[in-house]
């Protein structure tokens, strides 16, 4: 794709494609973090819209590493609807598409009586000012984020459970409270780190993500806790889940990642 929607245009409009920086403190492994790339699609959609709505899910994939420090992102606005609007974007370097999004926005509603149901409350675990900091963060983009695991399972210690819990909050959030949810809903470590003791490399190759409506009145950069954790691994490719709350206990949203296991 090499349109982008015109903010305020109705779906099937195009612009050119929109040059934009990158930033290369933001490395993962062998490339820019997955969650960066992905919130950035993300509001380059959500500035597509005719009108600025909350963004409900998005489903991207990874098609290679970005290590580029320009890229062109286009958009195109796929359906405006009165509950419901859907645009894809998708982000280019070197002449070649790295990632693609599609993303669901929607405004929120008053749904039918007797059909709300809210979620299990967080893992019991101590508030972030009690957990020490962690320092053994093994990628750059680390360095944009604090964090705190929220009991004794460390990654790389070989525990009996393929699962992570810890706080995050980012130092420089952006200002839109659902691209700090993207961010860190990729931000922890592959949860079979959990049960590794050697790191090898777990790039995410598909993720989608869920948001819910706490999102809106999210503080971005506010603590927030994470729990990943691996559901299957076979034959070089793993499924994570990732849940994020607030710090007052209401859910943010949930992930799904496909993963590669690159074993050397």
């Amino acid at each position: 794709m090499t349109t982008s929607a015109a903010p305020g245009a109705p779906a099937g409009s195009a612009a050119p494609d929109a040059a934009v920086a990158l930033d290369p403190s933001w490395r993962s492994w062998d490339g820019l973090h997955g969650g960066y790339l992905v919130a950035r699609l993300a509001a380059a959609a959500r500035a597509a819209l005719p009108e600025p709505l909350p963004l409900r899910a998005v489903h991207a994939n990874l098609l290679g590493a970005v290590r580029e420090a320009e890229a062109g992102i286009g958009v195109g606005l796929l359906r405006a609807g009165r509950t419901v609007t859907t645009a894809r974007a998708e982000l280019s370097a070197r002449g070649r598409t790295a990632v693609t999004a599609t993303a669901t926005f929607g405004p929120a509603t008053a749904g039918p009586a007797g059909h709300e149901w809210h979620a299990p409350p967080p893992p019991a675990v101590p508030p972030a000012a009690e957990r020490p900091a962690f320092g053994g963060a093994l990628v750059d983009f680390a360095d944009h984020i604090e964090i705190r695991p929220a009991d004794d399972r460390l990654p790389l210690s070989g525990g009996d459970e393929p699962e992570l819990t810890a706080w995050m909050r980012l130092h420089r959030p952006p200002s839109d409270p659902a691209e700090a949810v993207l961010i860190l809903l990729d931000a922890p470590p592959p949860a079979l780190y959990g049960v590794l003791r050697r790191p090898v490399a777990i790039p995410t190759v598909e993720l989608a993500a869920h948001l819910t409506g706490a999102v809106a009145g999210a503080d971005p950069g506010g603590w927030m806790l994470t729990r990943i954790r691996t559901e299957h691994a076979a034959a070089g490719w793993c499924v994570d889940n990732c849940t994020l709350w607030n710090a007052d206990g209401g859910l943010l949203a949930t992930g799904r990642q496909t993963r590669r296991l690159l074993v050397p």
